[in-house]
């Protein structure tokens, strides 16, 4: 609520508060913490704000995750033109829709060139492959927040 009201957001250097985490918090027992619930969130935040006003999208992971977030954004309006993956299997497929037939095709990292104005998702959850696919974004002119963003 604060972005969306021309707040500035951004990291500190300095500590500012210490956390305690335990099993019986709330964000760990409550259904509103949910993986769904959060995702939800995130994905209206994306709608009302770096999509909005027309900005298409594309979303980087064609796996479980990326599935996801694809079905979920398309039923909310965002316009994505497809989805980016590594895996041979995957590229020419499609995603995105409900049972078998997707809506967006796969591509593989070859279609992405320079920024286009179009908002890469990250959405992969393999260990190291977000900072791969930061690195190789990064080499292409791409900035984080400007030009992409992760999901997880």
């Amino acid at each position: 609520r604060l972005w969306a009201t021309g707040h500035e957001l951004g990291v500190l250097p300095e500590v500012l508060t210490v956390w305690r985490d335990h099993p019986k918090r709330m964000t760990r027992t409550d259904w509103r913490f949910d993986d769904g619930a959060l995702r939800a969130v995130r994905h209206r935040y994306l709608v009302e704000g770096p999509l909005s006003g027309g900005r298409r999208a594309r979303i980087w992971g064609a796996g479980k995750m990326g599935k996801r977030h694809a079905r979920d954004l398309l039923a909310l309006g965002a316009d994505i033109d497809d989805v980016i993956d590594i895996d041979p299997r995957k590229i020419g497929g499609r995603v995105g829709g409900t049972g078998k037939g997707g809506v967006l095709p796969v591509v593989g990292p070859d279609a992405v060139g320079e920024p286009d104005g179009r908002l890469v998702l990250l959405a992969v959850g393999s260990l190291g492959a977000r900072g791969q696919i930061e690195a190789f974004l990064t080499e292409r002119g791409h900035e984080r927040e400007r030009d992409y963003l992760p999901l997880q």
